[in-house]
């Protein structure tokens, strides 16, 4: 279940108007909650992945991931961004929902599990219609705890 795997403080409606922005807002907030000890070597590796393929999985999400020696254990952050992000996306269209995953690099089998599911789960239609009337990110977080 996704809620296992993020607390609410690492749920956010985003400032952020850019992918790189985007992106290391989301590992501050990692940062903040003691998950994440060099946050700017995070920042780079996600968008080092980027720039190997968008994570812009189309539907308006993204799914910016990476795997670091210095975490020890996998975790991720959500974000909204109502006005949407322009993120290369594979449907050409900006993105209003990220999930970032960041995992240690020996947990390669799980770290791909979490991503699959992921993936499963905030494709159906419902989910993102959700996340995105949520009022705030409060209620946001109460839904994700639902999936």
């Amino acid at each position: 279940m996704i809620g296992l795997v993020v607390n609410e403080q690492r749920v956010v409606d985003l400032k952020a108007k850019d992918k790189k922005t985007a992106i290391c807002e989301l590992v501050g907030l990692m940062a903040q909650g003691g998950y994440i000890q060099r946050p700017d070597e995070a920042c780079k590796a996600l968008l080092e992945r980027e720039k190997i393929l968008s994570t812009g999985i189309g539907l308006e999400i993204a799914v910016p991931h990476a795997r670091l020696e210095t975490v020890d254990k996998i975790i991720m952050a959500m974000g909204r961004q109502k006005a949407g992000i322009p993120f290369d996306a594979i449907d050409g269209k900006p993105v209003k929902l990220l999930f970032l995953i960041v995992g240690p690099e020996a947990a390669q089998r799980q770290y791909l599990k979490l991503l699959a599911r992921i993936v499963q789960v905030i494709k159906k239609s419902r989910l993102r219609e959700k996340l995105l009337k949520a009022a705030d990110a409060k209620e946001m977080y109460s839904i994700l705890k639902l999936y």
